[in-house]
Parts: structure tokens; sequence; C-alpha cells
């Protein structure tokens, strides 16, 4: 994983979860066997967030609404395009910076804060 690709992975591992119906950590640590072979890809990245506590990043995985998701520009490349929900246009970024700035972007969406580019 790139350092950029953090939050292309945090989506994945969040639309994981909500299609397993886990929509809260204690129903992370509850699945049943099933669920937890589906999420596997994802297990570490979702237990190092729940272990670290971090509040912005648990948002971002178990918080319903708005809906957030990242995808890759085609052609295939560095470009990423954060998609949320009630936004007229994805947020695109490529790097690092871009990312730190779409994570910024995400939180304030999450929090229901004013958001800027």
């Amino acid at each position: 994983m790139t350092r950029e690709d953090r939050l292309l992975h945090l989506s994945r591992a969040r639309a994981c979860l909500q299609q397993l119906g886990l929509r809260s950590p204690d129903d992370v640590l509850d699945a049943p066997y099933p669920a937890q072979e589906a999420m596997r890809a994802h297990y570490g990245l979702v237990s190092r967030i729940m272990q670290g506590g971090h509040p912005d990043a648990l948002l971002a995985l178990f918080r319903s609404s708005p809906g957030w998701r990242v995808a890759t520009h085609t052609p295939p490349g560095r470009h990423r395009l954060l998609f949320i929900e009630g936004e007229s246009e994805p947020f695109l970024y490529e790097d690092d910076a871009g990312e730190r700035a779409a994570w910024r972007f995400l939180v304030a969406a999450l929090r229901g804060e004013n958001r800027q580019r």
C-alpha cells in the first residue's frame, strides 16, 4: 500500500463492513466466523483503528451518513476521487498532500462542519 492509498483502503474497509452489516466496533468484535472470514483483507486496518480509538477514523468507518467512498480514476494511475453524499462534485487528489486535504474534507463532512476545498 502506498502512503497516498490510505483513504482508498479505508473506503474499501468501510464498504466491506457495510456489506456485512457490521455497523459498530462491537458488531465487528462480535461478528460470526463467516463475517470474520469475509472481512479478512480489511481486518488489520479495522482492528488498528478500533484499538487506536481515533474518533475521526472511527467516524469514517462507522458513521452511515453522509455516505462516502474513494474510487480510482481511469486510466489507472495515482488519481483518486473522494465522493461524499450531497457534494456536487468529487474531491480529486493524487498525492500525499492531496490525500491529507481530502481527509480533512471528509472529516468535516462527517462532523457536519463547513467544508472548504
